[in-house]
């Protein structure tokens, strides 16, 4: 399975100038290595524990569907699911109907 950032977060969990208050930082020299370890430490928790803190868009493909007919999402929590896109072996696709499964 390959999973595929489409979209990004919007900003970040915690703010520029809060991470530089919790920091006691009051210039401006550090700000650009300040903001690069916010998005590095989301990234990081974001990948540990397989958890998105920021609302994104992601695209998962699978070379086969699953035996258990359960696709399970690599990366949590899911809010929603735009399509599913089903890729036969003569390279067609059918987009799965929303009644045809379940989000869970």
């Amino acid at each position: 399975m390959a999973l595929e950032l489409l979209s990004g977060p919007a900003g970040e969990p915690t703010s520029l100038a809060e991470a530089k208050a919790h920091l006691r930082v009051d210039h401006s020299d550090e700000d650009d290595l300040i903001s690069s370890l916010i998005t590095t430490s989301r990234l990081q928790i974001e990948a540990a524990l397989g958890l998105a803190l920021i609302t994104q868009q992601w695209q998962l493909q699978a070379d086969c569907w699953p035996l258990n007919g359960v696709v399970d999402m690599p990366l949590r929590p899911l809010i929603s699911v735009d399509e599913i896109r089903v890729i036969n072996y003569k390279d067609t696709s059918t987009v799965l109907d929303e009644i045809s499964y379940a989000v869970d």
